[in-house]
């Protein structure tokens, strides 16, 4: 899929094409409408290069008490 954005809409950014895609990525990934390895590519970082980014924006990893505890379970089923 390609998304266009007239030229002049970026102009009048104070952002680069790669820095705007960046927020588009990280703003969907807060927002719960991208996975993180879903925003992770769309962005083009690696998996710690990403995690810097949502760092940087005081963004953290959408990771909740039922993942803990679905993890947790998961472990216990290792012999």
């Amino acid at each position: 899929m390609i998304i266009e954005i007239p030229d002049t809409a970026i102009q009048e950014t104070p952002l680069s094409s790669a820095e705007l895609v960046l927020e588009v990525a990280t703003w969907l990934y807060a927002r719960k409408r991208l996975s993180f390895g879903q925003a992770r590519k769309l962005a083009g970082f690696t998996v710690i290069g990403f995690q810097k980014a949502l760092v940087e924006r005081g963004l953290f990893l959408n990771y909740d008490q039922d993942d803990l505890a679905n993890d947790i379970a998961a472990a216990r089923l290792i012999p």
